[in-house]
């Protein structure tokens, strides 16, 4: 019986990188699982994504919806008006306004932490 083989090296410089890292996370666990299951990693990652995500970060790459426009003076528009539009720059507008109104509630319940 004769097995074809594909002599691919890109496809077997992938499958010894994804050994080795999994032989380098199976060496290191010691290391990285006190990392991993900290409150104080999660609880930044988690905001983080919560705010992109509630200032409209999704809406934006589902649609395809572009960073800024102009209008009709050609002057440049960041805000879309109506409902049914939203532009990159208001996302990101949206979401820095939205990470400083979160930080009196995180920094108050953060008193006794250290």
């Amino acid at each position: 019986m004769h097995v074809l083989t594909r002599r691919d090296p890109v496809r077997a410089a992938a499958g010894i990188s994804l050994i080795a890292a999994g032989l380098s996370l199976f060496r290191l666990r010691r290391a990285i699982l006190p990392i991993l299951q900290s409150r104080f990693v999660w609880a930044p990652v988690t905001l983080f994504l919560i705010i992109l995500f509630n200032s409209g970060y999704m809406w934006n790459r589902i649609r395809d919806a572009p960073y800024m426009t102009k209008d009709r003076q050609g002057n440049s528009q960041w805000m879309a008006g109506g409902f049914q539009q939203q532009l990159g720059a208001e996302t990101q507008v949206v979401g820095v306004i939205c990470a400083w109104n979160s930080q009196p509630p995180l920094s108050a319940s953060n008193k006794g932490d250290v």
